[in-house]
């Protein structure tokens, strides 16, 4: 929580940490105590602006576009049916990740995708730039895209001639995303120029987040038989979607494999047959891709001492049935390899605030590893998350019991209730 900072209700947005802002008007998702505002290179940034002064209007007076710039340039901003401006982008970065790793859209800029705005548009532009400026952005991607999975509907108050209160001719073309090529290890200043009274937010970029929180923890020091291994994993550059949860699926057999949202929050796969989100052709993340490096790095060796003591579930904790349904889904590819060779070692995330994540079902708190009764005591397993080795030990757990005296007439009886 920000100290001082005012809570937005921001719909679909991970809790907590998102719903958080240090200004009136201005909501920026990347605002963030835990990691000093800071963002990196596959990170999506939502911007929104509440304010009465800028809702929907009845009859032709439609309330004005805010002016918000990032880093000196416009961010266009489009008016969700709340009334309510949102806009989203991000570091030119993700025209170097393949969508078959993560999609950030398609380019809009150019082309028969361009996006277009009415010039018949009837709106209240006394404070506003030509609405044929259309972006200060280096690029601008948009159509169905992963990464921003849950936002506004957008505002149709005025007609198709005024879709989101800004022009826009095609309403497939929003969400869209505007990308801006920002200095690495540099301060990025959000502004929405209200006037004589301007909001701002301080972010800074950098493309090697390791410095700020990353890492991994365990739930306790010794873990017994049949109990479940709870871990928590911290890493600003697995926080893609400002919108929704995200998850993540590492491949632990000494391998480089994550995969981007093959599962969704509910455990359900993402195998395009029926889902709004076709990985159906999923890769592994390219870890040359900068703001990577050793980040979504995570390998498991659960027999460390030569006696396994971890045992891997279905993949995503909330999959219980493995259900992944017909298609080629690289999620029930991987599932049907794992369960073939009688070996799993997958584990998924989910994101439960702005950049951490854990491996349990949101509902239930099952975690997807666990200790089998068949592990031996004493033993070890390794579990190394970006170049940071943590031995989980299996043993005993003891816990001591209190009792008072005078409430058990000074002794207590094997059998005897205690009050």
């Amino acid at each position: 929580m920000v100290a001082g900072g005012v809570t937005f209700a921001i719909p679909g947005a991970v809790p907590e940490a998102a719903a958080q802002s240090s200004n009136a008007n201005l909501y920026v998702s990347a605002e963030n105590a835990m990691f000093d505002n800071v963002f990196t290179g596959l990170n999506v940034i939502e911007v929104v602006v509440r304010d009465s002064d800028r809702t929907i209007r009845s009859g032709s007076d439609i309330a004005a576009e805010p002016r918000v710039v990032v880093d000196g340039d416009q961010l266009r901003m489009v008016q969700g049916s709340d009334g309510s401006w949102y806009g989203y982008f991000a570091e030119a970065n993700i025209n170097d990740v393949d969508d078959t790793m993560i999609n950030y859209g398609t380019d809009c800029t150019t082309g028969p995708t361009m996006i277009t705005f009415n010039d018949d548009a009837d709106r209240d532009d006394e404070d506003t730039p030509d609405i044929n400026e259309n972006f200060e952005s280096d690029s601008v991607m948009c159509a169905a895209n992963d990464v921003v999975r849950t936002p506004k509907a957008i505002n149709r108050a005025d007609g198709a001639e005024n879709l989101g209160s800004i022009g826009l001719t095609n309403a497939t073309q929003w969400p869209f995303i505007q990308v801006y090529d920002f200095d690495d290890e540099s301060g990025i200043a959000v502004e929405y120029e209200k006037g004589g009274d301007a909001q701002s937010v301080s972010l800074y970029y950098d493309s090697d987040p390791d410095e700020y929180g990353t890492g991994l923890e365990l739930g306790r020091d010794t873990y017994p038989l049949g109990s479940g291994v709870i871990m928590t994993m911290t890493d600003l550059a697995m926080n893609v979607d400002p919108t929704d949860s995200d998850t993540w699926t590492f491949v632990t057999a000494d391998s480089d494999e994550a995969y981007y949202y093959l599962f969704n929050d509910d455990g359900e796969c993402q195998d395009g047959v029926g889902d709004r989100i076709d990985r159906t052709k999923a890769v592994a993340i390219n870890r040359n891709l900068e703001g990577i490096d050793d980040n979504l790095y995570l390998t498991i060796e659960p027999a460390k001492d030569g006696s396994t003591v971890l045992e891997f579930k279905v993949p995503h904790p909330g999959n219980q049935q493995y259900d992944c349904g017909p298609g080629d889904s690289t999620a029930k590819t991987l599932m049907d390899a794992q369960i073939t060779s009688g070996a799993s070692n997958m584990v998924t995330f989910i994101e439960d605030d702005d950049g951490v994540f854990v491996n349990t079902d949101s509902d239930a708190d099952v975690p997807n590893v666990i200790v089998p009764y068949s592990a031996a005591r004493g033993n070890t397993a390794v579990i190394d998350h970006n170049d940071g080795e943590i031995s989980l030990l299996v043993g005993n757990v003891f816990a001591t019991i209190e009792i008072d005296d005078d409430a058990v007439g000074g002794v207590w009886n094997s059998g005897e209730e205690v009050p």
